[in-house]
C-alpha cells in the first residue's frame, strides 16, 4: 500500500493530486479531530496529543460519504469540517453540506491544489443508540449535571 507523503510543519496540509482528466483525482487530507465550540473557529479536542491523520478520498466522493469515511478513521461521528480557503488563507470555511463540499473542490481546482489543513468537527447531535459516540454522550451528561448543580446552588441561596 502506498504511503502518504511526509509533510513539513507548514500550516497548510491538504495535498491535491490532479492527474490527467482521464483519471479520477485523489484528494489527500491531513486531518485533526476537533470539538465544536458553536463559533466560526474550532478548538483541538485532545490538544497536541492527537496526531494528524492522512485521509485519501476520490474527488467524486459525496460529502456524506466523506464524513462517514472520516468517522471511521477517527472513531467518532463527524458533523462538518473546518478548513482554510485555498484562495484566501486568512478566511476559514465551514464545510457542512454537499453544496459547501462542491464549492471547496471547485476552489481547490481553481487554485491548482494548494495545501491547507482541515479540522473534523464532532457531530454531537447524532441519535442516541445510533452513531452517537461515547464521548458525545459524556459531554451531554456533564453539561446536564453542571446545569442541575447550578440550579441547586441558586435554589439554596434563594
Amino acid at each position: 500500500m502506498e504511503q502518504p507523503p511526509k509533510y513539513n510543519d507548514t500550516p497548510y496540509a491538504i495535498h491535491i493530486d490532479n492527474p490527467s482528466s482521464t483519471r479520477t483525482s485523489i484528494f489527500q487530507f491531513r486531518c485533526k479531530l476537533s470539538a465544536p465550540d458553536f463559533g466560526s473557529e474550532s478548538q483541538p479536542l485532545f490538544g497536541p496529543a492527537l496526531e494528524w491523520r492522512f485521509v485519501r478520498a476520490p474527488d467524486t466522493m459525496s460529502f456524506d460519504a466523506f464524513l462517514c469515511h472520516l468517522g471511521r478513521k477517527f472513531g467518532y461521528p463527524i458533523g462538518r469540517i473546518l478548513c482554510t480557503d485555498p484562495l484566501n488563507h486568512r478566511l476559514k470555511l465551514v464545510i457542512a453540506d454537499q453544496e459547501d463540499w462542491d464549492s471547496l473542490r471547485n476552489r481547490i481546482d481553481r487554485n491548482g491544489g494548494n495545501e491547507f489543513e482541515i479540522h473534523c468537527i464532532l457531530d454531537t447531535c447524532a441519535e442516541p443508540g445510533g452513531d452517537k459516540s461515547a464521548f458525545a454522550c459524556l459531554v451531554s451528561s456533564l453539561i446536564f449535571l453542571a446545569v442541575m448543580c447550578l440550579l441547586w446552588v441558586r435554589a439554596g441561596r434563594g
